[in-house]
């Protein structure tokens, strides 16, 4: 919020990209402790409260560079 009062304050265009759960290819072989809890979550049988949005990291890639 500090970001969005600043560049109002300085007439600066501010523009995010805040995607909620990227999926996708891992670089390491191995998962990390986060990739394999959130992959544990997913395999187990849990009850889906809502909708869950997610996106794959190619399409996190290129609004980055439609942002830029």
């Amino acid at each position: 919020m500090a970001a969005w009062a600043f560049c109002e304050e300085k007439g600066i265009d501010l523009v995010t990209v805040v995607p909620s759960f990227v999926i996708g290819r891992s670089l390491p072989p191995d998962l990390c402790s986060t990739a394999s809890d959130v992959l544990g979550l997913l395999k187990a049988k849990f009850q889906w409260h809502g909708r869950m949005g997610y996106v794959h990291i190619d399409g996190v890639a290129f609004c980055h560079f439609l942002v830029l």
